[in-house]
């Protein structure tokens, strides 16, 4: 009987000590994918893909720190449309082409 309790608190005291471990591990970092483009720091807040044109996302981006304004990037033109309607093409270290890249388009 008491070999039977004995081995039971050693079990207890095995699965406190690996609860404890297991606490003790670090969380995977949980960060927006950043970019260095022309000096300044892009990090993706937000993408959404577009259900009838596949090819445009719908992006919110943190310039330096700064949350901008929804922007859609059109991946099969390679062009950036914006708010008035215009449509401008983006370079080749244009964050543009991340997003294409990032998100294949």
């Amino acid at each position: 009987m008491r070999r039977m309790i004995r081995l039971g608190l050693i079990g207890l005291g095995i699965m406190s000590l690996m609860g404890l471990i297991d606490l003790l591990q670090p969380f995977p970092a949980q960060a927006a994918p950043c970019r260095t483009v022309a000096n300044q720091t892009h990090c993706v807040e937000q993408v959404q893909r577009s259900a009838k044109n596949y090819w445009e996302y719908r992006v919110t981006l943190r310039i330096n720190g700064v949350l901008q304004p929804v922007q859609i990037y059109d991946c099969r033109d390679r062009t950036l449309l914006q708010k008035d309607g215009t449509r401008t093409k983006f370079g080749a270290t244009d964050i543009g082409q991340t997003i294409c890249r990032l998100y294949k388009a």
